[in-house]
């Protein structure tokens, strides 16, 4: 049973195009929030604080396990080191060239420091 669980949720995060666009490799995404999923009635089910995780997009019913994992994401302290173009990425550009602004969700939980370095990176749309 804990191998078969292991293997659904190994080929989850193997076969998933949204942790594919993120910046660490799959194993190490995998390795962080595997635990945050259990294998239940033949479904991969995500929880956030010993709660499933319900899907925004479907109401009343529990999460797919990319939505599920972009929740769980969501909630994750270092966030914005796991996308590509962001601060604290590994390589690339660090933000530079605008191609990826900080979300609203982002930026309001910025310190202020955070923010005044996020705009002198570029990392702030500007209002236009």
């Amino acid at each position: 049973n804990g191998d078969i669980q292991r293997l659904v949720i190994g080929n989850s995060f193997a076969n998933s195009t949204f942790v594919k666009s993120l910046v660490p490799p799959v194993d190490m995404i995998e390795n962080t929030f595997a635990p945050y999923f259990k294998v239940e009635d033949k479904r991969l089910v995500g929880y956030l604080n010993d709660n499933r995780i319900n899907s925004r997009q479907r109401p009343g019913e529990v999460a797919e396990f990319d939505e599920a994992l972009e929740i769980i994401i969501d909630k994750y302290p270092h966030k914005h080191t796991l996308f590509p173009g962001n601060p604290g990425g590994s390589g690339g550009s660090g933000g530079q060239g605008g191609e990826s602004y900080a979300t609203v969700e982002e930026v309001k939980a910025m310190s202020l420091a955070e923010y005044k370095e996020a705009k002198k990176n570029g990392r702030i749309k500007p209002i236009s």
